[in-house]
């Protein structure tokens, strides 16, 4: 395995929003999806292959729209919108889920509060690179 440099990232973890057929969601044919680009020979992860994606399953996963998922440093809180969720403060709010441990299953995920969901729409939190 190849050493990382002092300054460079090292993802670990990949959360992600995926549209298919055994998603618990909303069928992929209902939503305008826009083709990723397919990734170039020296985009590749450089340090090992990743493994298969993992359905996070109920609480995380719902029948609603959950998308825009971040996962803190430390791999312990998992940030994401909800566009369709009820009892909204409006049509899209920030949700957050925690777990004890790395190996640990997500708890029941909590609607952030006024102070950060708004009567607009809450989409696509990112947490910076320290957290």
């Amino acid at each position: 395995m190849k050493p990382a440099p002092s300054h460079s990232l090292l993802v670990l973890a990949l959360i992600l929003a995926a549209c298919r057929r055994e998603s618990t969601g909303v069928p992929p044919e209902t939503l305008a999806i826009a083709p990723l680009a397919s990734m170039a020979a020296e985009d590749a992860p450089r340090y090992s292959d990743w493994s298969a994606p993992v359905n996070l399953g109920a609480p995380v996963n719902t029948s609603f729209i959950d998308q825009g998922a971040d996962i803190s440093r430390d791999g312990l809180s998992l940030y994401y919108f909800c566009g369709n969720c009820p009892d909204t403060f409006g049509n899209a709010d920030i949700w957050v889920a925690h777990r004890a441990s790395i190996d640990a299953a997500w708890g029941t995920p909590q609607r952030l509060g006024a102070n950060v969901n708004s009567p607009s729409n809450e989409t696509a939190a990112r947490l910076s690179i320290d957290g």
